[in-house]
């Protein structure tokens, strides 16, 4: 396999032979050869192997979603024995209307006896 990559002695990242930093800590790598994998890569992959182990029980997982049907049913049963609530006043949703238009205004009246 061709050595392609330098491996970061602080994170044990992988990163491109032309980088003089690693991407993911900023440590240095100079004096660092190619390809070779560091003791944290190494600790690193035990690592995964344990959590694939820990996953080995999936009766946790159907444990949840069974807790969660659960509770999801009793939601719904009890939220419909509840008394239905009081309906709104409809006039609240109403739109308002203008008043109608005043009459028109009469003309003035003038006495006769009063002329000036």
């Amino acid at each position: 396999m061709n050595a392609d990559f330098r491996a970061c002695p602080a994170c044990g990242s992988r990163n491109k032979p032309k980088w003089e930093f690693c991407a993911r800590c900023g440590e240095s790598l100079q004096g660092v050869p190619l390809g070779e994998s560091t003791p944290v890569e190494a600790a690193l992959e035990e690592e995964e192997d344990q959590n694939i182990s820990s996953a080995a029980f999936p009766w946790v997982t159907g444990l949840g979603l069974l807790a969660f049907g659960t509770l999801a049913v009793a939601v719904t049963v009890s939220s419909e024995k509840r008394a239905p609530d009081r309906r709104p006043n409809p006039g609240i949703f109403t739109l308002p209307t203008l008043p109608a238009s005043a009459p028109p205004a009469r003309p003035a009246v003038k006495d006769a006896g009063a002329e000036a």
